[in-house]
C-alpha cells in the first residue's frame, strides 16, 4: 500500500500503517518486522507568510497590515530576507482576530480585547449596539427606497 504524508516527508511502501498527527508535528510509524522504516515528517512549529494566508483564506497584505498596526506580530524571521514566520499560537490569535472582525469588531476593539484593555462582554455588547443601529439605519433607507419606488411605478401606470 502506498502512503501518502504530510509535504517535506517521503513515501513508503508498507502494511497498515498508523498516521499520528500530535500538536503540529507529524509522525508516520509502521509495524516492526515488514522490512519498513519509521519515516518522521518535518515539524510544522513555524508557518511562513504563504503557508498562514493559504490556511486562512487572507491576503498578504492583511497579514502585513496586522504586523504593520501592532496587532499581530511575526513570532520570528528566517534567512537573509527576514521572511516572517508565525507559530501556531500567533495562528491561532489570528484565527482570534478574524473571528472577531467577521462578528464585526473593529481592529481597535480587537486590540483593545486581546490585550485585556477592557472586558470582552463591554466590548461585545457596544459592538452589538453599534450594529443593531447600523442595521436600523439600513431599515430605514430601504423604506425610503420602497417609498420612491413606489412613487416611480405610480407615475408609470399614469
Amino acid at each position: 500500500m502506498l502512503i501518502t504524508v504530510p509535504r517535506g516527508t517521503k513515501q513508503t511502501d508498507c502494511k497498515n500503517p498508523t498516521v499520528y498527527q500530535f500538536f503540529s508535528i507529524f509522525l508516520l510509524t509502521v509495524p516492526l518486522g515488514n522490512s519498513c522504516k519509521v519515516v518522521i515528517g518535518k515539524s510544522r512549529k513555524m508557518q511562513t507568510v504563504h503557508e498562514v494566508c493559504e490556511e486562512l483564506g487572507i491576503s498578504r497584505k492583511t497579514l502585513y497590515f496586522y504586523d504593520k498596526i501592532g496587532l499581530l506580530k511575526a513570532s520570528s524571521h528566517k534567512g537573509t530576507q527576514h521572511g516572517k514566520l508565525y507559530s501556531r499560537s500567533a495562528v491561532n490569535k489570528l484565527k482570534t482576530i478574524i473571528q472577531y472582525q467577521d462578528a464585526g469588531l473593529s481592529l481597535k476593539e480587537i486590540d483593545a480585547v486581546l490585550n485585556n484593555k477592557v472586558s470582552k462582554l463591554e466590548i461585545f455588547t457596544e459592538a452589538r449596539e453599534r450594529l443593531v443601529e447600523k442595521r436600523n439605519d439600513i431599515d430605514l433607507q430601504l423604506q425610503k427606497l420602497d417609498a420612491l419606488i413606489q412613487i416611480l411605478l405610480g407615475e408609470k401606470r399614469s
